[in-house]
């Protein structure tokens, strides 16, 4: 729901008469939610995962249903936020809930988890495309998906009632959140791994066809390498998700990401844009695996304060998503559009070079 944001953003732009600016803030409101996942994580830690996750189940339906009848811009600034909101808890919860599932397969769980939010984000702005053609309408494809939301809802409540299904409440009521002071300046590492990552993955998803147009792409060729960089995520996550817990966390974050690093480097460099655009691909199924281990490795560090490492954890990648948005256009307008290919290189060796601090600093693999 919230990628579809992208082909609603024209109709809903000549239905309010939006100025690009104004535009450019909807869809900023669309990511601001994440800044908030650490509150959503922590309040899942305190109360229920499942119980947050009918909560967030139940702000998702209800900011459908408002921006599906939104009367005015104030309405659909709202609902977007509302949206948004839900989605930074969603995934706090979920997160950690998944990975304290099967303790000893954080990295398989995690990653399969985000092998479906891979398959959301790819089918949400080509199912909303087509509603709009078939509809007339950008309002109805906020409306459509209401069932769905409600029925998951209730589907969650049962589960949230029912004690012996809900594995977060099998853990003792008294069950402490509290990280030892000793592991906080380790996961602050960790945590600021997501920071780097989401540059550098958002950062691609972003400018990956505009800065090939500016090479010379055709916008079709453009369009069709960001589709592919995002569908060999997925695959990447698949294929990698049995391995991260055989190799362990911070080796399969560190091979990751220096391979998609070098891939950046190979895509930077003087070849053929057809080469260029394979190795921009090639880049994002080495990215896929590393930010579902970084969950699980954070969550593996205090289970019971999973959905609040979690959250940091998606609140750090929000603001990084912020910097790369940012740092990419000041380079594109002082320097051009190839030289904002070496951003996103920045980033990924940022994600290396943590990881690395970790395990010499923490003396941990």
């Amino acid at each position: 729901m919230v990628t579809a944001i992208g082909p609603v953003l024209p109709e809903l732009s000549k239905e309010f008469a939006l100025t690009p600016d104004v535009a450019g803030v909807l869809i900023g409101l669309c990511s601001i939610g994440g800044l908030t996942a650490v509150l959503g994580g922590w309040a899942s830690d305190k109360v229920s995962r499942v119980l947050i996750g009918v909560i967030s189940m139940v702000m998702l339906a209800s900011s459908s249903l408002i921006l599906g009848f939104s009367p005015n811009l104030y309405a659909v600034g709202s609902s977007l936020i509302l949206m948004s909101l839900a989605a930074g808890f969603l995934e706090s919860a979920l997160n950690a809930f998944v990975s304290n599932l099967y303790p000893e397969k954080r990295g398989l769980s995690v990653n399969l988890l985000h092998i479906g939010w891979n398959i959301g984000s790819t089918l949400g702005p080509s199912l909303a495309a087509l509603v709009i053609v078939l509809t007339g309408s950008w309002r109805e494809v906020y409306l459509l998906p209401l069932p769905a939301l409600i029925f998951t809802s209730v589907l969650l409540t049962t589960l949230s009632r029912d004690k012996r299904k809900s594995y977060d409440e099998n853990a003792s009521p008294h069950a402490s959140t509290f990280i030892p002071t000793k592991l906080i300046s380790k996961f602050l590492f960790i945590a600021l791994i997501g920071f780097f990552y989401v540059a550098a993955e958002m950062g691609i998803s972003t400018w990956l066809a505009f800065i090939l147009e500016n090479l010379g792409s055709a916008v079709f060729e453009a369009g069709l390498t960001t589709g592919l960089y995002w569908g060999f995520m997925g695959l990447g996550r698949l294929i990698w998700a049995p391995a991260t817990d055989k190799i362990g966390y911070t080796r399969s974050i560190t091979i990751a990401s220096s391979s998609a690093l070098a891939c950046m480097i190979a895509a930077a460099s003087p070849s053929p844009l057809s080469v260029k655009m394979m190795f921009w691909v090639f880049s994002g199924f080495f990215l896929a695996p590393i930010f579902p281990t970084l969950i699980a490795w954070g969550t593996s560090i205090n289970p019971d304060a999973g959905g609040t490492l979690s959250g940091l954890i998606l609140t750090l990648g929000t603001l990084g998503l912020f910097t790369s948005n940012s740092l990419t256009g000041l380079v594109v307008a002082f320097f051009g559009a190839k030289a904002a290919q070496y951003v996103f290189m920045f980033f990924a060796a940022a994600v290396l070079a943590n990881v690395l601090i970790v395990q010499r600093v923490f003396n941990r693999s």
